[in-house]
């Protein structure tokens, strides 16, 4: 499922795979030298960047939701064009 194309530095809208789901992000499209990075809000409602949960190009991440609030980040990018889909995941 699409969930985001990235023009522009910025976030996508805030997203959830729903409580005790896992999801694969995919991150793919021309990164125009930025930086993509896998965010989720802590309860502070700060953004964390997820460990291992950036690249400079295409990556996938397992991510297990527990109902978080999810976002990917894009910043230092000059005309990218970078798709964010997820895919439901079955536990390993």
């Amino acid at each position: 499922m699409l969930l985001s194309n990235l023009t522009a530095d910025g976030n996508t809208p805030v997203f959830s795979a729903g409580d005790g789901n896992e999801v694969i992000l995919i991150i793919e499209g021309t990164f125009g030298s930025g930086t993509a990075s896998i965010q989720v809000q802590g309860t502070s409602g700060n953004w964390v960047t997820l460990t291992d949960g950036t690249g400079t190009s295409d990556f996938a991440k397992r991510v297990y939701s527990a109902n978080a609030k999810l976002r990917v980040n894009l910043s230092g990018a000059t005309t990218p064009s970078l798709n964010v889909t997820s895919h439901m995941a079955r536990p390993a």
